[in-house]
């Protein structure tokens, strides 16, 4: 796929975004709950979740913004987009960058907007009304979220050459 060959039936639905976003949820329970007891962050639990006071909350929002940030930038998807069959690409259909995996990861304070009962009501919103399915985090760090699909390389690969054998 060359860049700029992202067509609109490439891009990813709301309901499978949904799907990794809840097995992406799981997964960071279960690393929170770890990373609270190691560092002795967590002071008990809720119907909600856990109570972090001050820096346990710190190292909760650290968890879920490293999370996000390295494997979106690293491999182009979380373990929930991997289950599910999405990637997130530039728009142009390369391979996100640190600064747009990081930024995709800062607006999802917005696009899960309102928090409860229905999560990501507004990221949804903005995928249903714009032509490309884009959540708000996606237009400000220009990628889309796409059904697998390989990122361009970033590497130019020369063209091969066929020789013929003259017999």
């Amino acid at each position: 796929m060359a860049p700029s060959e992202v067509s609109s039936k490439d891009l990813s639905g709301v309901g499978r975004r949904a799907l990794a976003i809840f097995i992406d949820a799981i997964f960071l329970y279960v690393i929170t709950l770890i990373v609270a007891n190691l560092t002795h962050a967590n002071q008990g639990y809720t119907f909600t979740g856990f109570i972090f006071p001050g820096w346990g909350f710190a190292v909760w929002g650290a968890c879920i913004f490293l999370y996000f940030t390295l494997l979106e930038w690293l491999w182009g998807r979380t373990i929930g987009k991997a289950a599910t069959g999405i990637h997130v690409l530039r728009a142009d259909g390369s391979r996100p960058g640190l600064v747009a995996s990081a930024i995709r990861t800062i607006f999802r304070l917005i696009d899960t907007i309102p928090y409860i009962p229905f999560p990501y009501l507004l990221g949804a919103a903005f995928c249903w009304n714009t032509t490309k399915r884009q959540r708000l985090g996606d237009i400000v760090a220009q990628t889309v979220v796409v059904n697998n699909i390989r990122p361009v390389s970033s590497v130019p690969v020369p063209d091969e050459k066929v020789e013929t054998v003259n017999a």
